[in-house]
């Protein structure tokens, strides 16, 4: 029988790494389908643990196993068929966990213990009952609790670094196409750097480099500011909240013109009252587009204000 299936959720965390050990210490968030709202998560608060049921993504278009392999192709382990073992490579590419659920913000709950990979689908969620779990002795093969040796152990903590968060805000929140900023994830600060000076550099030999992004590494990342969808979402939902007259809809032309988020800000700025107004009501949902970007690039982070950049 074959049928079609849906995914109904999203897993956004900082791992990339497919490998199979060292899945401790990581909290995962998994965000809704826009289709889903609130009420689908109601109640979900009373249960500790959560099942996922989710599709090993980067696997799917290898050749899945039929018949029976080693666990991890480890000579030490015995043949074994795909039904006694966890690989990837499933008739179906289907994983599942027991993950504990940490808090529900919206219409995205954070679990740990999940082992799934940033961008993983999640094809369902169910919430753990003592009934479902197994009603006698758990037993297993040798083989099985030695591939599990390191597989909950944490990769050791990491540096966190002490972002402030105001000026993170700024560059996730700017589209103007001569600003480009950078984050050294050494120190957590924000580099800005003009088109201006990038041309002036290109010109002059001579000149001290200083901080040059074309040479990188993988020390400064490229902050990109926050996709046009979301931003467009967030904008039109601060302008819903303002009484009609002509400032409304003078926001509402510049969402229509090219660089609409460029136009929105020079709208802004023809009003002081409504700028401030802008970044009160919309801090702490441009504050949740930075906290993802920097768990996509793994950084353990600290937001400090700018009254104590000595934290």
């Amino acid at each position: 029988m074959d049928f079609t299936i849906h995914s109904i959720g999203t897993v956004i965390n900082g791992r990339h790494d497919v490998s199979d050990d060292f899945w401790g210490g990581i909290v995962s968030e998994i965000r809704l389908d826009p289709s889903f709202s609130e009420d689908a998560l109601a109640g979900i608060e009373a249960f500790s643990h959560l099942e996922i049921i989710f599709v090993f993504h980067e696997a799917v278009n290898g050749r899945p196993l039929t018949g029976s392999g080693r666990p991890r192709e480890n000579t030490r382990w015995p043949e074994t068929g795909i039904f006694a073992q966890r690989k990837k490579t499933r008739p179906n590419f289907i994983g599942t966990a027991m993950a504990t659920l940490v808090k529900k913000e919206g219409t995205s709950i954070f679990v740990r213990d999940l082992d799934a990979i940033n961008g993983t689908p999640v094809m369902d969620i169910k919430p753990v009952m003592k009934g479902f779990l197994p009603r006698g002795p758990v037993t297993q093969p040798a083989w099985a609790d030695e591939i599990m040796e390191d597989y909950w152990k944490d990769r050791g903590p990491g540096k966190t670094v002490p972002i402030i968060l105001e000026d993170l805000l700024r560059a996730v929140d700017d589209h103007c196409d001569f600003a480009h900023y950078y984050l050294d994830r050494e120190t957590g600060e924000i580099i800005f750097q003009s088109e201006r000076e990038l041309d002036d550099l290109a010109a002059d030999d001579d000149k001290d480099p200083g901080f040059n992004p074309e040479y990188l590494g993988e020390r400064f990342i490229p902050i990109e500011p926050m996709e046009s969808r979301r931003g467009h979402g967030i904008i039109r939902k601060f302008i819903g909240t303002l009484p009609g007259g002509s400032a409304a809809g003078e926001l509402i032309r510049a969402l229509s013109m090219r660089k609409s988020f460029a136009q929105f800000k020079d709208a802004l700025h023809n009003h002081a009252d409504l700028e401030e107004k802008w970044r009160a009501d919309c801090r702490d949902e441009i504050k949740r587009v930075a906290e993802e970007w920097l768990r996509y690039y793994g950084i353990d982070f600290e937001f400090i204000s700018l009254k104590d950049p000595m934290k």
